[in-house]
């Protein structure tokens, strides 16, 4: 991105993305993520647009699946409709779309659905490019050493070579190497399929068990009326609020820790028991402010 780039990201967001953005010295805009409990396709193109009349080019970053910090995950039709939108886009002006796929190994009823949403990007005519942002921190467990990889594509050689030539120099400016745990890490797995098959199980094990807790935490916050923004998968649900600090202060005294946002505070279901989720919903209306 340059100065006077926008980045196009969703109202409710992971908020290092502001940071992250920043540093480019880049700024960004926000687009409404839910119009009902289903994305909102239309609030998305009216912002696009907006930003490409001011810009000339467009820049728009999803999360998806399992959209930190709502859990959302985009249908079928939704994902196709934003990219079929892009596409049209891509013909007359210079479009990049971030697709970061963070928690992508916990969506999905099934381990081998979770690919198959990238087949939508086949149908793409343009030079759209598209710079898919994976972490290994989520799917393999090492959280805190910083694996991860960018991959590009797009159908236009050209671009694919300016964005790895980028890529490289912004990665050798910056962090340089990354830790090489991770990588042994990974390569282990490739290496050796008695290994990956059994590190799939567990994978899969986890995901029941993420599964689990979020279906517990649901079914009790719709017994209580605690209003939640949509959630499918992942690691966290969002419930909005008035005063998210004042309710993560209140919640603390219950020795109960949340993650205040803007208008909202998020619960990692991914870090309580099924024992500490029976009700925690309860508690969390009661203090809401």
């Amino acid at each position: 991105t340059n100065e006077d780039d926008i980045v196009l990201i969703p109202d409710i967001h992971w908020s290092n993305y502001q940071a992250i953005i920043g540093q480019t010295k880049a700024t960004y805009d926000t687009y409404p993520l839910f119009e009902g409990d289903h994305f909102n396709l239309s609030g998305f193109k009216e912002k696009a647009l907006d930003v490409l009349n001011k810009t000339g080019k467009l820049v728009v970053l999803l999360n998806d699946p399992s959209q930190n910090p709502t859990g959302y995950s985009l249908s079928k039709t939704e994902l196709q409709s934003i990219i079929a939108y892009l596409d049209v886009q891509a013909k007359s002006h210079p479009v990049i779309l971030i697709y970061d796929i963070a928690y992508l190994d916990y969506a999905d009823t099934d381990y081998g659905l979770t690919r198959n949403r990238f087949e939508h990007f086949l149908a793409i005519e343009s030079d759209l490019l598209v710079a898919v942002c994976f972490s290994a921190s989520k799917t393999f467990g090492v959280y805190g050493l910083r694996g991860g990889a960018l991959i590009g594509f797009s159908r236009n050689g050209l671009l694919i070579e300016e964005f790895s030539r980028i890529s490289l120099y912004k990665a050798r400016s910056t962090w340089s190497c990354p830790p090489t745990t991770p990588i042994h890490i990974m390569n282990a797995l490739d290496q050796d399929e008695t290994l990956r098959m059994t590190f799939i199980e567990e994978l899969k094990a986890v995901r029941s068990l993420l599964q689990a807790r979020a279906h517990a935490f649901l079914v009790e916050a719709n017994e209580v009326g605690l209003k939640m923004y949509p959630y499918k998968e992942g690691f966290f649900i969002t419930i909005p609020c008035q005063h998210p600090q004042k309710t993560y202060q209140s919640l603390m005294t219950k020795d109960i820790f949340v993650i205040p946002l803007s208008n909202a505070i998020r619960v990692a279901v991914a870090a309580i028991s099924l024992k500490e989720i029976e009700g925690l919903p309860e508690i969390i209306k009661a203090h809401l402010q």
